[in-house]
């Protein structure tokens, strides 16, 4: 039988249920890393024709890039089989392709801060499955990130809009290990 596939590729979001609360998400608000936005299931990344073979299956190999963004995506990979008759049935599944082993989680000790006192963070270290993956050597970098907006004309047409400018200054970089429950404290 005739099988059509399409894979699709998303963002994904690592989703921790364990105790506390730490952010996972790495995102840049300055980036406009969301743009295109293609949807619930992401970007059409593969599309591809075949046979089934006599017993009725057919394989399709998809290697997982990760290069473009650097994050875990979700994959979704739809198939379309096409009888002799001109019936289709189709089939839809999701593979999530990790970016590493574990993920990192962050969150500050105090939401504000004030100037001349430290601030610090708890760190986390945890597997797919939100459980600790102790004993990590974790590289942070504190950044003062500054955004610099101002109203702008067009040389072209004369017209004015807001445009904004990012600037990233190193603050301050440590090296820490998690601990044995994956738990580290680092400070600036």
């Amino acid at each position: 039988a005739d099988v059509r596939w399409t894979v699709l590729a998303a963002n994904y979001y690592f989703n921790y249920t364990g105790e506390g609360y730490y952010d996972f998400w790495d995102y840049d608000w300055s980036s406009y890393e969301g743009e295109p936005f293609y949807g619930r299931y992401g970007e059409v990344i593969l599309e591809k024709e075949g046979k089934t073979d006599s017993q009725g299956r057919a394989i399709l190999e998809v290697s997982a890039d990760l290069s473009k963004d650097g994050q875990s995506r979700l994959y979704t990979i739809e198939a379309v089989v096409r009888d002799i008759n001109g019936q289709e049935v189709a089939g839809r599944t999701e593979v999530i392709v990790h970016q590493g082993k574990f993920y990192v989680g962050i969150r500050p000790e105090d939401y504000v801060g004030q100037a001349g006192k430290s601030a610090s963070f708890n760190l986390i270290t945890a597997d797919w499955q939100s459980n600790a993956f102790p004993n990590q050597k974790l590289q942070v970098v504190f950044n003062d990130h500054q955004w610099n907006c101002a109203l702008e004309t067009d040389v072209e047409t004369g017209n004015k809009s807001w445009g904004c400018h990012v600037k990233d200054t190193l603050v301050d970089q440590k090296e820490v290990t998690t601990d044995s429950k994956g738990l580290a404290t680092v400070s600036f």
